[in-house]
């Protein structure tokens, strides 16, 4: 099983170890922290944007696509009271110059997303302690 370790630098702030790369988190300051690196939540969110832009990079590369014809957004929804989000959406900006065919073949990349299907998959979560 591949692992993610986690180091704490404080009671706001930590770090993860993924292989040889860290990553770094924050509390915001209205809960304390420094507000200094991203929250986990953002980390997810931007996890799940890259992973669609690098899919979509990608693609274009092996097209002959122009990066400049194609933008990306993640937009995403806030539930206020549970702090869940129910709707996340991608938004594809696209060149005029985009035919209906191409189109379709991003749309399909976007929607292939691994960290995606990893969610729709619904991952069992355990808690172990040594």
């Amino acid at each position: 099983m591949e692992e993610v370790k986690v180091s704490f630098t404080d009671h706001t702030r930590m770090k993860t170890i993924i292989g040889d790369k860290e990553i770094y988190s924050d509390v915001p300051l209205d809960k304390g922290g420094a507000g200094e690196y991203p929250k986990p939540l953002e980390l997810f969110l931007s996890s799940l944007a890259s992973c669609t832009g690098l899919g979509l990079a990608s693609l274009c590369n092996r097209k002959g696509i122009d990066l400049d014809e194609v933008k990306l957004s993640l937009e995403y929804e806030t539930d206020p009271k549970t702090g869940m989000i129910p709707l996340i959406r991608f938004r594809l900006e696209l060149s005029e110059d985009i035919d209906e065919k191409t189109e379709k073949i991003l749309k399909n990349t976007v929607a292939a997303c691994k960290i995606k299907r990893v969610i729709v998959a619904a991952p069992e979560f355990e808690v172990i302690t040594e």
